[in-house]
């Protein structure tokens, strides 16, 4: 079937202005479909303490973070306790999805590693290491149901 010109440019008006309104006599969803979760590096706020970063969370309304505070990487996890980090986030609404972990050169840090993840309650972490140490980091991770994301 042929259309003429006429037909065809009322055709196309329709169809242009059927999708110039948006949802016109369609329902709208009650909720959103899917639900996106921001969250934040805390190495942003490193100069921060652990409460002044929880207070800057929650003047954002971020409810995740990844802790990659300078205090909480694997060279210096002697210096802060991560029980006590992770359940300071935790009463103060934040929740922790992953932790930076930092550079790791040799096997010693992949058992601090973790000790950390398991420590703070998180299944994924991040971090840099050495090639030499990256088989050595998978197996560890398989073992302990963690994901070592490298960058």
């Amino acid at each position: 079937m042929a259309f003429s010109r006429r037909q065809f440019l009322w055709a196309a008006s329709a169809g242009a202005a059927g999708l110039a309104l948006p949802s016109a006599g369609f329902a709208q969803p009650t909720r959103p479909r899917a639900k996106f979760k921001l969250g934040l590096g805390t190495y942003t706020f490193r100069v921060l303490d652990l409460d002044h970063l929880i207070g800057r969370c929650k003047e954002m309304n971020l409810d995740f973070i990844e802790l990659s505070h300078p205090n909480t990487c694997c060279r210096r996890r002697n210096s802060v306790s991560f029980v006590s980090v992770s359940g300071r986030l935790k009463s103060g609404g934040v929740n922790l999805m992953s932790w930076f972990c930092g550079h790791l050169t040799e096997s010693s840090g992949i058992e601090a590693m973790v000790e950390g993840a398991r420590s703070l309650g998180v299944k994924t972490v991040s971090g840099s290491a050495e090639h030499s140490l990256l088989d050595e980091i998978n197996t560890a991770c398989a073992k302990s149901w963690l994901r070592f994301w490298n960058s």
